[in-house]
C-alpha cells in the first residue's frame, strides 16, 4: 500500500513546513508538493522563494518521505484550480491520497493506522478523521483568525473526510472542498458539495466514506505569524466577492481586479 501526501504551499515559513512534513510522515509515503499563489493574492508571484524548496526536500528527506517539488511557471486561477491540479499529480501512483494543507499536522500512530486503512473494504472511497483547531492563547482570536470561520472552530471537533481513493479526472469544482471523479465512466462525488450544487451534481452518486479513529488533524490556522494571517484575511474576504458575483472560486476576466480588505473578519 502506497499513501501520496498532496501538499499545496506558498510563501510559508520554514518551521511551518517542516512541522507539516514531519506530521504527513505519520501516515503517508510520499509527498507531492505544488508551490504558487494565485491571482487573487496580495503581493502574488508565481513561486516561493528558493530556499523552501529545499526545505521541503530536507523535511521529507529526514522523516524519509518520497518528494516530488512542482514548481509552476504562471500564477494560479485560484484554489480550484491548483487543487485540481495537485489532486490529478498526486493520483497517478499509489492507492490512497492523503490531503493536507501547510497549517495542518497529522497526529496518529502510523503503523497501527495504515493497517487499518490497508484493510478497508474496497466499496470505501473515502476516510473521515478528527479535525481540530487549537487555540493561540499567547495573542487575541481577532488578531490569529483570517476569518470567523477560524473563530467558530476554535476548540471544536468535527470529522472531515481526509484521505481518498484516487479516480481518473479527479477534479474540484466550484469550491476548494467539493471533490469528484470518475468511475466506470460516471462523475461521481469523493466529497459531495452543498445546497448550492446544480440540478446534475444533485443527482451524483456519493461514494461511500468511513470514520478513521485514532487519527487527528490539527488544524494550526491561529499560529501563523501576522503577515499570514493579514494576507489570508485579504484573500478570503476578496474570495467573499468572487463567489457572489461567480458561484465558484477562482478568478474570472469578468471580475474587478481585487481591493484587499486586511481588517474585515469576513464569512
Amino acid at each position: 500500500m502506497y499513501i501520496t501526501a498532496p501538499l499545496p504551499w506558498y510563501d510559508e515559513l520554514p518551521e511551518d513546513l517542516e512541522a507539516c512534513i514531519a506530521g504527513i510522515a505519520n501516515i503517508a509515503d510520499g509527498l507531492v508538493a505544488l508551490d504558487g499563489s494565485y491571482q487573487r493574492f496580495p503581493n502574488a508571484k508565481v513561486r516561493s522563494p528558493r530556499n523552501q524548496v529545499s526545505t521541503i526536500y530536507g523535511a521529507a528527506k529526514n522523516v524519509g518521505l518520497d518528494c516530488k517539488v512542482i514548481l509552476p511557471d504562471r500564477l494560479w486561477l485560484g484554489q480550484i484550480e491548483k487543487r485540481t491540479a495537485l489532486l490529478q499529480l498526486a493520483s497517478e501512483d499509489g492507492d490512497w491520497i492523503c490531503t493536507v494543507d501547510t497549517d495542518h499536522i497529522i497526529q496518529t500512530d502510523r503503523n497501527a493506522t495504515r493497517q487499518v486503512i490497508s484493510e478497508t473494504p474496497n466499496t470505501v472511497y473515502g476516510l473521515d478523521v478528527e479535525y481540530v483547531t487549537p487555540a493561540n492563547d499567547d495573542r487575541d482570536i481577532e488578531d490569529s483568525a483570517s476569518g470567523r470561520w477560524h473563530i467558530a472552530q476554535v476548540k471544536k471537533t468535527q470529522f472531515i473526510p481526509h484521505i481518498f481513493r484516487p479516480l481518473s479526472d479527479i477534479r474540484v469544482e466550484r469550491f476548494h472542498w467539493w471533490y469528484s471523479g470518475v468511475q466506470r465512466g460516471e462523475r461521481v462525488w469523493l466529497w459531495r458539495g452543498d445546497s448550492r450544487m446544480t440540478m446534475e451534481q444533485r443527482e451524483r452518486k456519493v461514494l461511500e466514506h468511513k470514520q478513521l479513529e485514532n487519527y487527528t488533524v490539527e488544524h494550526r490556522c491561529l499560529f501563523r505569524d501576522e503577515r499570514h494571517v493579514l494576507e489570508n484575511r485579504a484573500f478570503c474576504n476578496d474570495r467573499e466577492m468572487v463567489v457572489r458575483l461567480t458561484g465558484q472560486e477562482d478568478d474570472r476576466p469578468e471580475l474587478p481586479r481585487p481591493v484587499f480588505d486586511y481588517e474585515r473578519l469576513g464569512a
